[in-house]
């Protein structure tokens, strides 16, 4: 979706397995292939190795897992949503604005790291994974229509199905009306400032 959306005929590509390929940036380097997608952290590698990096704007996307519940559920207990929500919003604020405090708290996971070099790769990927994460959790609305054009790739009878129907902001907009969020961020104005930084994350010139 990210190659029609930058104006690309997906259709009339070939795609090769990476098992295929072997090492993606040396496939491109000897002809074997036109292109790949190379991730920040391997694309110096790519630089090394003669290639021309092309910078790909964000594509909007809900990432990850999404909360997802059902009505009966959610009336079991009256404050079950906002508790869950309010959790998502209190752990972002920590994760982006107690950088030290994260870091620290990662040198002991659940799952421990299987190197030190794994452990600093993310102490260097820190601000850019954190930049991910916006103040007000709203999933955008071209997010939703991209997800919703992925569900009918793989389900095409998913098109009867108007992608609003599947999502609930209320109770997000509950606790946004009060002023929690900004009050995690120390205000309107820096929540704003953050929400902008994510808006020209990735913007570039080439």
């Amino acid at each position: 979706m990210q190659l029609e959306l930058e104006g690309l005929e997906t259709q009339r590509m070939e795609f090769i397995h990476p098992k295929e390929a072997g090492n993606a940036v040396d496939a491109v380097r000897d002809g074997k292939a036109s292109a790949l997608f190379v991730s920040p952290d391997r694309a110096q590698r790519a630089i090394d190795a003669g290639l021309k990096i092309h910078r790909l704007p964000p594509m909007p996307m809900v990432h990850s897992i999404t909360f997802t519940t059902t009505q009966p559920r959610l009336r079991q207990e009256a404050d079950f949503a906002d508790r869950i929500m309010k959790v998502l919003v209190d752990a972002t604020a920590f994760f982006k604005t107690r950088k030290d405090e994260s870091l620290e708290l990662l040198k002991n996971p659940i799952a421990p790291f299987r190197t030190e070099a794994d452990y600093q790769k993310l102490v260097d990927n820190y601000d850019e994974a954190a930049a991910e994460y916006e103040t007000k959790p709203y999933p955008r609305a071209d997010a939703i229509l991209n997800v919703h054009k992925l569900a009918c790739m793989v389900y095409p009878e998913a098109k009867t199905v108007n992608p609003l129907e599947l999502w609930d902001t209320q109770t997000l907009r509950q606790i946004h009306s009060t002023g929690y969020v900004d009050n995690l961020y120390g205000g309107e104005d820096r929540v704003n400032a953050d929400i902008l930084g994510v808006l020209h994350r990735g913007e570039c010139d080439d």
